[in-house]
């Protein structure tokens, strides 16, 4: 709940459970929770965006732990804004407005060769404010390209792969994705400029 600084935890029939965060720095704290995930113990991580760091807590909303701190080096956040956890428990980052997505070991520390995902990509193909990540089946990356108006299809390495943008005649021309998710052989992206959905064939 961006907004008001906090997370909400819902049943399928959207009965509130709990809920937990509140403004502030503190651990526990929460500025502007932009995106989270969960482990299979039901661990859940929390990207801040204002704060500049990950926060970890456990199902029942008790903080945990903190990765990151502001900065724009290995390990290092600067607006992050969502987060994907791989099958071998390290985490994605969408490390937005440091133009790449990162990968952390759950400790926090940055894995060495992962932590300019996408930022060093040769030309057009390098990311430009990614948003949002998700993990395929197979491991490969579905990443929001907010500002370069794209979704990023790239290998578990971070090898480019392929790109999907609106054509040049569409109407309206505007698209600003700003979150992915996957689910089977389908793509779901948020087009926020649009207020709409965009749904692509995986391959």
């Amino acid at each position: 709940d961006f907004g008001l600084d906090r997370v909400q935890k819902f049943t399928r029939e959207g009965e509130l459970l709990l809920g937990w965060g509140g403004p502030g720095e503190a651990e526990g704290e929460l500025a502007g929770p932009a995106g989270l995930a969960t482990d299979a113990d039901g661990r859940v991580y929390v990207a801040e965006f204002y704060n500049h760091r990950i926060q970890v807590f456990n199902a029942s909303g008790q903080y945990q732990r903190t990765l990151g701190r502001e900065g724009h080096g290995m390990g290092e956040l600067h607006y992050p804004t969502d987060l994907s956890l791989r099958s071998d428990g390290s985490l994605l980052v969408a490390d937005a407005y440091n133009y790449r997505i990162q990968a952390l070991t759950p400790e926090g520390k940055a894995i060495e060769g992962q932590y300019d995902i996408g930022k060093n990509l040769e030309g057009s193909a390098a990311l430009n404010i990614p948003t949002g990540v998700a993990l395929d089946a197979s491991g490969r990356m579905h990443v929001a390209d907010s500002a370069g108006k794209r979704a990023v299809l790239l290998d578990g390495g971070g090898g480019f792969i392929a790109e999907w943008k609106l054509a040049e005649d569409a109407n309206p021309k505007i698209h600003s994705p700003t979150r992915v998710a996957v689910s089977g052989d389908r793509v779901y992206l948020v087009d926020t400029s649009n207020d709409r959905i965009a749904v692509l064939a995986a391959h």
